[in-house]
């Protein structure tokens, strides 16, 4: 009796948040195309021509559509300039999601994950990501159908080629990176003390 009693709490507990053995990654396949291993011709054979396009100076390509995924809205497929892999396929649906109506079109199956910016590692285009429980940044995340939702973005469901952070920080014990020197956005520095009078 105490056994089905605590099992059933545990179940009330726990649902909605998918357990430890789940997390495996599995990158996202979006309307047939692979993350991480098909090509921007790939998705123009499928979608066809695209709205508009660009690549940046770092090597991204940046590709857009409009309503070809599961909802209606903006569709950015993000790639590689030279091998055109793509990385990343962003959907900001239009008009809004709701977070419910978001996870209503992957299921319960997530976890709410927590993380922070691995400032070491920051370059002009960001940092990468990791775990933290004291994150600034939570996601809904689909470990095992490479879907995140972004709640701070409007809701914008991305499909990753990988996962979207590492599981802790490489920057322990390492000063953080400013790309723009003490200009930096968000960069808060000390104040500067007077100097000394002669």
């Amino acid at each position: 009796m105490h056994r089905i009693f605590f099992t059933f709490i545990a179940a009330v507990c726990c649902a909605g948040e998918a357990s430890s053995a789940e997390e495996v990654f599995r990158p996202a396949v979006f309307s047939g195309i692979r993350v991480g291993r098909d090509t921007v011709a790939a998705a123009k054979r499928r979608f066809g021509p695209p709205k508009d396009t660009f690549k940046d100076r770092s090597g991204t390509y940046w590709v857009y559509y409009e309503n070809i995924g599961p909802v209606r809205g903006r569709v950015e497929i993000i790639a590689d300039s030279k091998t055109e892999v793509i990385w990343n396929i962003n959907l900001t649906p239009n008009p809004k999601l709701s977070l419910a109506e978001a996870i209503a079109l992957f299921g319960k199956r997530y976890r709410r994950v927590r993380f922070d910016d691995d400032l070491c590692l920051n370059t002009a285009d960001g940092a990468p990501l990791y775990e933290s429980p004291t994150g600034m940044h939570e996601y809904i995340v689909y470990s095992s159908i490479g879907v995140i939702i972004v709640p701070e973005g409007g809701n914008r469901i991305e499909y990753l080629g990988r996962p979207v952070g590492a599981k802790r920080s490489q920057c322990v014990g390492k000063a953080p990176v400013w790309p723009g020197g003490p200009n930096w956005p968000g960069v808060d520095l000390p104040p500067k003390k007077p100097p000394a009078r002669k």
